[in-house]
């Protein structure tokens, strides 16, 4: 009984904690998208494609999983760029030029 224990416990804690995690990457990539941290939400998001894909079997190897959580990733990163970008367009319209007199 000891030996099947011994064996078991650790491969059934070996799929909970994988299913843990890809339920909490799922969750995070979404709050993450909620807030507006869209590069936090596209990792997350591409380490909740890589488990699900994981889960399922799908025949997609390492590489290309890498190449495509890069994109997604790097469309994340644009995506906070252009909030940050007009977030400083609309706070350099409010100010005042230094030259001006009124």
């Amino acid at each position: 009984m000891g030996l099947i224990a011994e064996i078991l416990i650790p491969v059934v804690l070996f799929y909970w904690f994988a299913f843990c995690f890809t339920v909490i990457a799922w969750l995070k990539a979404i709050s993450n998208l909620c807030l507006g941290n869209f590069t936090r939400a596209s990792t997350y998001f591409s380490i909740g494609c890589g488990l699900l894909f994981w889960w399922v079997g799908s025949d997609i190897d390492w590489d290309t999983w890498v190449g495509g959580s890069a994109v997604i990733v790097s469309v994340g990163a644009l995506g906070t760029f252009a909030r940050f970008y007009n977030r400083h367009q609309r706070a350099a319209q409010t100010v005042t030029p230094f030259g001006t007199n009124q």
